[in-house]
């Protein structure tokens, strides 16, 4: 009967301090907002980039203004471990946000674990929802739902250099369309002295994945099973693989670099390349640092069987743990307001995603914005996969390395890093 007794205490004891009493909580859960009490919105993002900061703030503060009974505490930390360990202490303890800006990668492990919370009964009730581009959904979405809303896309167009066309007797307003053309004019702008390329016909950095992962997807791969397995040693993957070997093992079109200082945009920029992936940003500092070259590049759209091009992208989520979820949602529909759109634009020159301002995102800058939009459509991002970070980059780059530098063919690569990658996920 005493040891009843005991037991009966220790649980009320427990209860009290739960539920009640002793102003403690477990793990400092969150708890709801009640009638009368300001809500707190915590919002995490990933990155420190300072035009973000300031956007943000300027932003968070306008929301605040027409919603006095909500304040917004905004936190960030770099991109990679260092955000990825802040999360998982957050939610680990119970103290984590309730609204998170990260990138598409995320989205598979934070969604089975339940961090993130699937936004399909807000969004069926949204008057907006069909103004936002189809492929922001896309891009968002997980197992048939969408877990958040792309407000930053970073769609990884494909740049030339007309006045390079025209030094190599091409024609600069008929870039190439397909492989074939673009292989022939990437051999006729490549520049040497002696052996060196001192100019790449078309810049294909040896660990690059932002050629080969949209590549393999127009030529018609499968590079992740039904079930979420690794099967990037496909046909038409090995194919793409072997597209690209050629061009940089035979033909010699690129310049070889390993260092991160020299990737793609940067080589792009500095005017030693020719043909390039360019993320957005990229583009525009380049013409801020010099209005000439508004005139001198173009864009090109290559296809095979379909059209695909990478397509980064930061997005908005919803806390699968916050206790105000509807507040969460309500500042997200802000975010990708009309109004909230074009001020980002103008102040960060991020891309817009409505449909409504398309007209006069093109007017801005005609060409260059035209390749933007276009390519969000079209954008294909990091697989959802617990797993992207292995495949986007471990394995897949050091396929291609295995290949660029002769040490095995496409197909050995590709099969042999398939293996280790399915050997590692092993429990």
């Amino acid at each position: 009967m005493r040891n009843r007794i005991s037991l009966l205490l220790g649980l009320f004891l427990l209860t009290a301090l739960v539920f009640g009493g002793g102003g403690l909580a477990v793990s400092g859960e969150k708890k709801p907002a009640t009638p009368g009490d300001k809500v707190v919105l915590k919002f995490w993002k990933a990155g420190t980039a300072t035009i973000w900061r300031d956007y943000w703030q300027k932003t968070i503060a306008e929301y605040e203004a027409a919603n006095p009974h909500v304040k917004i505490e905004y936190v960030e930390a770099p991109q990679g471990q260092e955000f990825e360990t802040k999360l998982n202490v957050g939610f680990l303890s119970g103290t984590g946000p309730d609204i998170v800006s990260h990138a598409i990668f995320s989205i598979a492990q934070r969604a089975d674990k339940g961090q993130y919370f699937p936004l399909d009964q807000y969004l069926a009730k949204w008057k907006d929802k069909s103004d936002i581009m189809d492929n922001v959904y896309e891009l968002g979405s997980y197992k048939g739902k969408v877990y958040g809303l792309a407000f930053y896309p970073i769609p990884s167009v494909i740049a030339y250099r007309k006045d390079y066309f025209k030094e190599a007797g091409l024609d600069p307003t008929k870039p190439p369309t397909t492989w074939e053309q673009l292989d022939d004019h990437a051999v006729k702008l490549t520049k040497r002295d002696g052996n060196f390329t001192i100019r790449a016909g078309l810049n294909i950095p040896i660990d690059e994945t932002k050629w080969t992962i949209p590549f393999s997807i127009q030529n018609g791969a499968e590079n992740i099973t039904a079930d979420g397995q690794p099967n990037f040693d496909n046909p038409q993957m090995v194919e793409t693989l072997a597209y690209f070997t050629r061009l940089v093992l035979q033909k010699k079109v690129a310049i070889e670099t390993t260092k991160e200082k020299e990737r793609n945009q940067n080589l792009f920029s500095r005017g030693n390349a020719a043909i390039s992936l360019v993320a957005p940003s990229d583009i525009a500092e380049m013409i801020k640092i010099d209005s000439t070259l508004k005139d001198k590049i173009g864009f090109m759209d290559i296809a095979r069987k379909k059209r695909s091009i990478f397509s980064g992208a930061d997005l908005l989520f919803v806390s699968g743990e916050s206790k105000n979820k509807e507040e969460a949602w309500n500042f997200i529909q802000f975010a990708l307001s009309t109004e909230t759109m074009t001020k980002r634009y103008q102040v960060t020159n991020c891309p817009v995603v409505r449909k409504s301002l398309r007209s006069k995102y093109l007017e801005d800058q005609p060409i260059i914005n035209a390749a933007i939009y276009d390519g969000i459509g079209i954008g294909v991002g990091a697989p959802k996969v617990p797993w992207s970070n292995l495949y986007l980059n471990k394995y897949l780059p050091q396929a291609m390395q295995e290949a660029f530098y002769g040490k095995k063919t496409p197909e050995q690569a590709l099969k042999d890093n398939v293996q280790l990658l399915k050997k590692e996920l092993q429990p």
